[in-house]
């Protein structure tokens, strides 16, 4: 008797766990389908609504945006909650739901222009899609520089803090962890003689954000 009431328990238990996680695994798609046309202007919803049925049928075709051209999705995790897909050909954008110490959940979305150089912008928002502010501390081209290169290096430091004062940069949703990943970079925009002296100081790796106390911090 006493076996069965386990059993049944966590029957039970497994089922309402499925049915959270059913729910969870939806919301990045349903997200995706009631953003703001401000936000994604090149596409509709019913276009939307048809990348995504494309995309859970692990199909590859394409819709045309406003512009005439052939967009797809090019990444749907339901589990980490991450879509990845083109506005236009050459923009790219990314959405993500991360969760606050309290379980609130969160949308971002990063929007980055292709070519000739990756840019991108971060937004972020309630499930509403009221806007909101996490990311307050955008880092500058001086959160890559080793500091033991510079002591060796013969250099003007104030030649070389007026360049560090920039920021380039491209950001991307870990795919492994609920994280943003940071890339700089100004040395693709700097001109050939100065990229020979600045791009040996600055690391190639990128900045690991993660969220803390309601706001992303770096974390690596």
């Amino acid at each position: 008797m006493n076996n069965n009431i386990i059993l049944t328990k966590t029957l039970l238990f497994a089922f309402l766990c499925t049915i959270s996680f059913s729910a969870n695994a939806q919301k990045v798609g349903d997200l995706f389908l009631s953003m703001p046309d401000k936000i994604v202007p090149t596409l509709s919803k019913q276009q939307r609504f048809e990348m995504l049925e494309y995309s859970k049928l692990n199909r590859r075709d394409s819709v045309k945006n406003k512009f005439n051209e052939y967009l797809s999705i090019q990444h749907y995790d339901s589990i980490n909650q991450l879509i990845t897909f083109n506005t236009t050909k050459n923009n790219l954008t990314e959405i993500k739901v991360f969760e606050m110490e309290d379980a609130t959940p969160v949308v971002a979305i990063i929007n980055t222009v292709l070519q000739p150089v990756r840019l991108s912008t971060i937004q972020f928002y309630h499930l509403n899609w009221q806007p909101l502010t996490l990311f307050s501390d955008i880092p500058t081209a001086k959160q890559w520089l080793i500091s033991e290169n510079t002591k060796n290096a013969d250099i003007d430091i104030d030649w070389l803090n007026k360049h560090l004062e920039n920021s380039y940069l491209s950001f991307t949703f870990s795919k492994e962890k609920p994280a943003i990943e940071v890339e700089n970079l100004l040395v693709d925009f700097l001109s050939i003689e100065d990229k020979k002296i600045i791009a040996n100081l600055l690391s190639n790796k990128p900045l690991i954000y993660k969220l803390s106390h309601k706001q992303f911090v770096i974390s690596e």
